[in-house]
């Protein structure tokens, strides 16, 4: 009708296009918005980050951040959560320190946000430096931070900074307890050759069983597979599959999946076969459960079975999932797979290993000192 949309409406435009995600007409506003000359404006700008963020394009959002002249901390708390969201942790951790090198300081949806890339990657120097953040901005007794931390650590591998976050909090809510008890089904090793990692596995029942009878507090999916997941480790594999049969339902797969990866350990084709059964149904596109239940038939030399599982796989057309290494160098997260081709300079990275594998097979094998052995 002749009315010159401004950057309020062009703005709203693209708010409605992200929540609805409609990557079309978003394209569409985008286009109107160069056209107008509007693209240098900060709101607009931030706007279209978080369009194609959550329209599942990230690289169409990083190319209109690396647009922006003037950035300010919005437009990189937009493209943070958007490479948390959008499974580029390595990313995120480059624009936190950005960030940081540009003099703004995170605030707590910041601080969560990166802490939960550096969960995913198990970066624990990262993670000690985010703390230290929390600490330096007053950050520390906030629930949702110190929840993040904890859990951040304990994926990290360090389960007693986990432990020492919880200490440290005086007012612990669900979102505290839930993420100590998630810590503690991390780390549960079992019955450590009997003795040293029961007291994680029993101490990790025990705060379940606070967190219901003393906090009141209704347990979720989360909560019940970590129970079961503590079980199947210490070998309870029965006590686990009562439990599960106890809760109320449905009963999510995550749940069937602890169980069914505690039966391959411990070679329990009974169990494992009805787990297996139950995920069949509850997620029958993930390749986990059938690799699982096809190992455990081959331990039990059930080669037929073994057939049956991978010709399954086969009529599903299902595909494997490759799992990836993460490596930090000079502050910088690289990620590779087996046979990876992908880095610029992966002839020379071979090359090297080669020589060092030629170097290993020739120095002389050593014993240890009886110094440093120690006795079982």
């Amino acid at each position: 009708r002749g009315v010159e949309p401004n950057v309020v409406v062009l703005v709203s435009a693209l708010q409605a296009c992200e929540a609805i995600r409609n990557l079309e007409n978003g394209k569409r506003i985008h286009e109107l918005v160069i056209r107008k000359g509007l693209d240098s404006d900060i709101l607009v700008s931030t706007a279209l980050i978080d369009m194609y963020m959550n329209c599942g394009c990230p690289d169409e959002a990083i190319e209109v951040f690396e647009s922006i002249l003037e950035k300010d901390c919005i437009c990189f708390s937009s493209l943070l959560h958007g490479c948390v969201q959008n499974g580029r942790t390595s990313k995120s951790i480059g624009v936190f320190c950005d960030m940081l090198a540009n003099g703004f300081q995170p605030d707590v949806f910041d601080v969560v946000n990166i802490l939960t890339s550096c969960s995913e990657l198990g970066v624990l120097q990262q993670t000690s430096c985010i703390h230290g953040i929390v600490i330096r901005n007053g950050m520390r007794d906030n629930s949702f931070i110190s929840a993040s931390l904890m859990e951040s650590y304990a994926k990290c591998g360090s389960l007693n900074d986990a432990i020492e976050v919880f200490r440290q909090i005086k007012d612990r809510d669900v979102v505290i307890w839930s993420s100590m008890f998630a810590a503690y089904g991390i780390h549960g090793k079992g019955e450590k050759a009997l003795e040293f990692h029961a007291g994680l596995v029993k101490e990790g029942i025990w705060i379940f069983d606070v967190m219901v009878k003393d906090y009141q507090i209704t347990p979720n999916a989360k909560h019940y597979g970590i129970v079961v997941d503590l079980l199947g480790r210490i070998g309870e594999l029965d006590k686990a599959k009562e439990f599960i049969s106890r809760m109320p339902q449905p009963i999510e797969a995550n749940i069937w999946g602890a169980l069914l990866g505690s039966c391959r350990i411990y070679e329990n084709t009974e169990i494992g076969e009805i787990a297996a059964k139950e995920l069949q149904q509850l997620d029958p596109l993930s390749t986990g459960h059938y690799v699982l239940l096809s190992n455990m038939y081959a331990v039990d030399e059930k080669w037929i079975n073994v057939a049956e599982v991978r010709n399954l796989v086969k009529e599903k057309k299902l595909k494997k999932v490759l799992g990836q290494s993460v490596v930090e160098i000079r502050d910088e997260v690289c990620t590779f797979i087996a046979n990876d081709r992908s880095h610029q300079d992966w002839e020379k990275i071979h090359e090297l290993l080669t020589i060092l594998e030629g170097k290993m097979k020739e120095e002389p094998a050593h014993e240890p000192s009886d110094s440093r052995v120690t006795p079982v």
